[in-house]
């Protein structure tokens, strides 16, 4: 009797984690998630590590990195309404962070995504990207006599004391975003 308790006991237990692989898969599948493992999330409950870049004075953190066999991908997850192509300020946030995973793990994505709630953009990271980026860091830095935050989010410039003569959004290259 012990016996056959037991053994139901294991197959529930497997038949359970099934269920749970199955509902966890169709969750990401929901959420418009690229496939692989969860490595990172942040959230209000659980903030994500901050990432830094060694070579500008560059940091942030994604909403998700993902990994897919050897690669970290970040994505970043907008709300409100979707448009028909990513916007340039969200393109750039996701290649900051795709600047800033490869300088904090030694890995280069490939690609970025940015989740908005009815469909999910691929921004691929390219070498061109990853000069802009630093061009455009450099370019913030080189305002003298104005200390400025530089962080991968657009929230900084909305929130920032030099709003008004604050010429990020000008000068950010229009030929990567």
């Amino acid at each position: 009797m012990i016996l056959y308790i037991t053994i139901a006991s294991i197959l529930g237990l497997f038949i359970f984690g099934i269920f749970l692989f199955v509902f966890i898969a169709r969750q990401k599948q929901k959420l418009g998630m690229p496939k692989g493992k969860i490595i990172s999330v942040d959230s209000q409950q659980m903030p994500a590590e901050l990432l830094f870049a060694k070579s500008i004075p560059l940091f942030g953190k994604p909403d998700y990195i993902i990994r897919q066999k050897n690669l970290f991908i970040p994505v970043e997850k907008k709300t409100g309404k979707t448009p028909e192509v990513p916007y340039k300020n969200h393109i750039a946030q996701v290649l900051a962070y795709c600047f800033l995973i490869e300088e904090h793990f030694g890995i280069r994505p490939s690609h970025g995504v940015i989740r908005y709630p009815e469909e999910s953009f691929s921004v691929a990271y390219e070498k061109r990207a990853e000069i802009n980026i630093k061009n455009l860091v450099l370019e913030i830095l080189s305002k003298k006599g104005k200390s400025h935050t530089i962080l991968a989010t657009t929230k900084v410039c909305r929130e920032c004391r030099e709003k008004e003569e604050c010429k990020r959004r000008r000068i950010a290259p229009k030929n990567i975003w």
